[in-house]
């Protein structure tokens, strides 16, 4: 089971995405939620462990956009349980 703070995620209407970082640009993914568990919420769908996803900033993201991985609350990685 992988989770990821809430505030990762983008909703596009009845869909929920993320932006993932693969080699240094954002990626927008598409990914299918379970449960929430305080800040966090369960992914079933489009990520794998050890993904790293952003989690500030996403309102000026564009998919494609370069990104620079900092340690702490900008960029997180999906953690399984």
């Amino acid at each position: 089971v992988l989770f990821i703070p809430e505030q990762a995620l983008v909703p596009i209407g009845d869909e929920k995405s993320v932006f993932k970082v693969v080699d240094g640009k954002a990626v927008m993914t598409k990914i299918v939620i379970g449960e929430r568990v305080g800040a966090t919420v369960e992914v079933r769908e489009g990520l794998a462990e050890g993904d790293i996803v952003v989690t500030a900033g996403q309102i000026k993201l564009q998919d494609g956009a370069p990104v620079v991985v900092t340690e702490g609350p900008a960029a997180a990685p999906a953690a399984g349980s």
